[in-house]
């Protein structure tokens, strides 16, 4: 899937995706399809793009009846921020620790890390450049959570910062814990998960990892520490630091995080 800036007024940026189905996805109705590849867009709302030609396949406006074929490539509008599904604001971000090195910040759920796709102004590194124009300094990202994750996220106030706790994190010299409501019942009370993650060759969205042969070595400590009729309450300790691991590891042992549309 590729993002590219189509045009921009004072307001607004207009995004065009482009997404080429692969022979996975052949057979498919185009307008089924498109909600996997969008989930924040409605089947209507897709159905209506397709009969405006706002959506086209290879170029030509299509019916919501046309059958993907593989290496078809679909194009799509994007207006900024059509995506959006949570409000949150400036006042939520809140600052936990912070010296002449390092700023720790609360990010919480809802929130962008960086400017993407149609996300370009309310993210945690635009309000980050807003602090740093008041505050006249700097601030260098080191770690960061998906969007729907709340939590502590470590800034370096330089370059060296950054360098020097971004070897840290590497050399697993930073413990991280994170809680989990997660739908099922644990392997056991107390466990290590370890299993290789990558692209996941079957999803439907770009992003989306998977346990796969010959992938980045990954592992997962876990801790139950409150259990519901259906649910629990999981300490997570990652090991490594792959893209979605927590949420994967959880998976692949037949406990998805609740409401998960990814990997539930």
């Amino acid at each position: 899937m590729a993002w590219v800036e189509k045009k921009r007024d004072w307001n607004q940026w207009t995004w065009e995706i482009k997404v080429t189905v692969t022979e996975g996805q052949q057979g498919q109705r185009v307008d089924r399809a498109l909600v996997h590849f969008f989930p924040w867009r409605s089947r209507t709302r897709n159905q209506r793009d397709l009969v405006s030609h706002a959506i086209k396949v290879n170029g030509q406006p299509v019916c919501k009846h046309y059958k993907l074929k593989a290496r078809d490539v679909i194009v799509i509008e994007v207006k900024e921020g059509e995506g959006k599904k949570a409000a949150v604001s400036m006042q939520d971000l809140s600052v936990v620790f912070e010296d002449e090195w390092f700023i720790a910040v609360n990010k919480p759920a809802g929130l962008v890390m960086h400017p993407t796709g149609g996300y370009r102004r309310d993210t945690l590194i635009n309000w980050l450049h807003l602090l740093r124009e008041k505050a006249r300094g700097e601030y260098w990202i080191i770690h960061r959570l998906d969007q729907f994750t709340s939590g502590v996220v470590l800034l370096g106030k330089n370059r060296d910062a950054r360098r020097i706790m971004g070897e840290a994190f590497e050399n697993r010299k930073i413990k991280k814990e994170y809680l989990a409501l997660i739908e099922g019942t644990m392997p056991a009370e107390q466990g290590r998960i370890e299993a290789d993650l990558g692209q996941d060759p079957e999803g439907m969205v770009h992003v989306k990892r998977g346990v796969v042969e010959d992938g980045q070595p990954s592992v997962t400590e876990y801790e139950v520490r409150e259990k519901w009729d259906g649910f629990a309450l999981v300490l997570c300790r990652p090991l490594t630091g792959r893209l979605h691991q927590i949420r994967v590891h959880l998976a692949s042992v037949g406990c998805p995080l609740a409401g998960d549309w990814l990997y539930n």
